[in-house]
This record gives structure tokens, sequence and C-alpha cells, in this order.
């Protein structure tokens, strides 16, 4: 089951926060640094909720909440990726226009009660005056709260903060990017009716800038499967294969593999360890990637074009160009790549009017897809398809007034048999107009997450 976070407004404030730095490389501590940090970073500009858990990365937990109590959920979701609502709407109503303003009786990010739902399909509601996650930067173990005001941090294990951890945790989150992303959502709605109508209900969901090695594995993971399994799949490669950092909150958290550690692994091991098909993948993958130069040549795609990027990606056993996207999208530095998937396809259909002929994502349906956003939203088209990916999920659609909630295209795959290690980028598809709101598509593209 996709496991899936919703949060709402914050009710209280907290109290100050102390800025104060440490100058220097970290300093050893094995309590680690108990200040929570703030990266002085608005709502509109970053949200983690909207972007630690929505499929990009697969490091992160929520950190148990006091408040919460559970009841049974109603619709055990089976979407594969980018499921969370963030904790308020405030400081995003100037990019909001007349026609997204919610109808009477709507719930919309930012009103009402929050709740959590786990693997176990029970909702925990909730009033909270933060979130926070766990995760894993680099070889730290980092904590995140998200306020209705900020975004702090604080180093849970082994050190004291410093200017470095705080330069490291801003790359990691893109926050670096010029222009902002404020002025991009501005530029954004300018360039297409149905990001203006939305985009004011999903403020700050960046797109994250990812160690490189980290995410073509990850990915290599995703391949016909949902974020529980995933994230599970992630967890016990670096279990098994990367360095412990250290225990907090009960669980042991690991750095990822570097790839010489990535080449101890074996198939047999790996499909011990439930990878299934893709174990094939991952030692083909770490065998191939030493051949091509390694680590260095796989960062040094940050410097290459995006055709450059994929051409030396989709070399790698398991990748084709779906997978190749979400690498340059979410590591490379490939603002305007664009990974396509079902829902992707249907907001190329549906709100882009598109007339796509046939009943398969071919090469060419695919660049055409790819093309069509970046002509409307330009070189950071990457960061306007999240934005709409979200909005086209049933668990955020629900949370926009009911005129902008989006009626979904129909999708059903090819029965033709076909190997588990086809990796082949032509998916079969048949397409009609589906005028129930809340259906769902029968089967996904194999590629998708």
């Amino acid at each position: 089951m996709t496991v899936f976070y919703t949060f709402t407004r914050i009710q209280r404030r907290l109290g100050p926060t102390s800025s104060r730095r440490l100058s220097g490389p970290g300093i050893p501590r094995p309590s680690g640094d108990p200040r929570w940090i703030p990266l002085r970073v608005s709502p509109a500009e970053l949200r983690p909720s909207l972007t630690l858990v929505t499929g990009q990365s697969f490091r992160w937990r929520i950190n148990p909440n006091p408040n919460l109590k559970s009841t049974s959920h109603p619709n055990k979701s089976s979407e594969t990726r980018r499921t969370s609502r963030p904790l308020s709407n405030k400081g995003s109503e100037s990019l909001k226009t007349s026609r997204n303003q919610p109808n009477k009786g709507s719930e919309t990010p930012g009103t009402g009660g929050g709740h959590v739902v786990g693997e176990d399909g029970k909702k925990r509601e909730f009033e909270a005056e933060f979130v926070d996650f766990t995760g894993v930067v680099g070889d730290e173990v980092v904590e995140i709260r998200e306020t209705s005001e900020d975004t702090l941090y604080r180093l849970p294990i082994g050190y004291i903060a410093s200017e470095g951890t705080e330069a490291m945790i801003r790359d990691y989150f893109g926050l670096n990017i010029d222009p902002s992303l404020e002025h991009l959502t501005r530029e954004f709605c300018e360039g297409d009716p149905r990001f203006r109508e939305i985009s004011g209900y999903f403020p700050g969901a960046r797109v994250l800038r990812q160690p490189p090695l980290e995410c073509v594995f990850s990915f290599i993971c995703s391949s016909n499967n949902h974020i529980g399994r995933i994230t599970g799949m992630v967890d016990r490669l670096c279990e098994t294969y990367g360095r412990r950092i250290g225990e907090y909150n009960g669980k042991d958290w690991f750095a990822f593999p570097t790839l010489s550690q990535l080449q101890k692994a074996t198939e047999q091991e790996l499909r011990s360890m439930g990878f299934g098909y893709r174990s094939k993948y991952i030692v083909g993958a770490a065998r191939k990637l030493k051949e091509m130069g390694g680590e260095a040549a796989l960062d040094e795609l940050r410097s290459k074009s995006r055709s450059e990027a994929h051409a030396f990606l989709t070399q790698l056993p398991g990748i084709g160009s779906k997978v190749a996207s979400c690498i340059c999208l979410f590591s490379l530095d490939k603002h305007d790549d664009i990974p396509v998937d079902t829902h992707v396809w249907q907001i190329a259909i549906r709100d882009f009017n598109m007339n796509i002929s046939g009943k398969s994502v071919t090469p060419r349906v695919y660049k055409a897809v790819g093309d069509e956003f970046r002509t409307r939203f330009g070189s950071y088209a990457g960061w306007a398809h999240n934005v709409l990916f979200i909005g086209d999920l049933k668990e955020f659609s629900h949370f926009l007034p009911e005129g902008l909630r989006p009626i979904p295209v129909s999708t059903k795959t090819s029965k033709k048999p076909r190997s588990s290690d086809d990796t082949s980028d032509s998916v079969e598809l048949e397409t009609t107009k589906n005028t129930a709101r809340n259906s769902t598509a029968v089967k996904r593209p194999r590629d998708q997450i």
C-alpha cells in the first residue's frame, strides 16, 4: 500500500528559535545537535510536505506525532507517486486568481483538521503546530521541520551543524536556483490556465537536487512499483551495502552505498531481499556505470545537455526514457525534463488538448508531450510539471474546488506478454474520456513509479 501523508494549517506558533551558527567543519558529538536552525525560507518557496515524501526521494520518514488518533480509512490508495499535503496556504494567496477561491464547503490545504494515512490503512487525525521529517542527506541524518512561516533543520546524530551543513541542505532542496520559485510560479501562471487555476493550492512544491548515484539506483527500483515498496527496497540497499550512520527514533540510519559498495551486490542476494527482476538491473547498472567512468562520469552529466544525459543513462540496464527523465529532473539539473507517465499523459490530452494519435507512448509521443510542456513553461518546465502532477492525483484533487478537479482520462494497457526485464519505452494505451471525476486508471505504463 502506498504511504501518504496529509497535513494542515498550524494552530499555534513556535517560540523563538536560535539562529546561531558555528563556523568550520562539523564537530563530532555523540548526541548530535539539538538546535532547530531556520533556513529563512518562506512557505511559498518550500513546503517539505509537498517535496520530501512525494516520490522524488525515498529516504524520508514523517516523525511520530503525539497528537495522532486512529480512525479507519475508507479508501486505501494505490497511487504510486507524490502523495502529501502541506500544513497551510499562508503566504501563497497572492498567487491565486479569483477562480482559485474555494467553493463553499470545499476542503483546501490550510483549512480544517489534518490526517496521516499509514501502511496499515488507518487515518490518524491530528492538529499540529509543525510537522517533522527525518531522512539522510549525503552522509548525515537530518531532521526537517515544516511550520507555517519557515522550514527548520537539525542534525540528531553525530555532529554540530555548521555553515557547510546549511549549504548542503539548501543545495539538496534546490534553494540556490535563480529565479525564485515564486517568480517561476508567476511566469507559469501566465503561460497556462490550468496551472494558474490550481497552483495556489500547492505552494512550495520544489524539485529536489539529489546525489546522482542515489537517484539512479532509487529509480531503477521504481519500475512497476509503488512508493512504500520502493522505500523498502532503498532502505535494504542502504542497510546491506551502505555505511551505518547511527540510531535515531528507534531506527538505524545508513548512508546510500557508494558505487564500489554496490558492486558487491549479487543478483541472487538481491532477489533474496525481494528486489525481483530489478536485481539484474541493479547488478548490471553498477557494473556498466563503473565501465563508463563511475560516479565522476555521472556527476559530470550536470554540465551536459539533456539529450547527452539521456544517451548516457539509457545505456544502463533498467533505465528507459521515463526513469532517465526522473533522474535528470531530480538530480542532474535538467529543469526542463518531463517524466511522462499516465498522469502527465492525461494532462497533455485533457488540459493541453494534445491530439495524440495511436495507442502507445512511443518515443515520438514521449518527446511530443515533453516539448509541449517546454513550449508552455520554458526552461523550468519540469517544475511546472511537478505542480500539475500533484494536482492530478486523487489524494490532492479533492482539496481543489469541485469545478477545478480533473476529469481523468482512463487508460488501458495491452495484454501482450512481455519479459520481466523489458525496458522498452513503448507502452500500449487505449484512451477514452471518462466523465466520472473520481475514476482511476485501470493500469499504468510499466515504467511509471
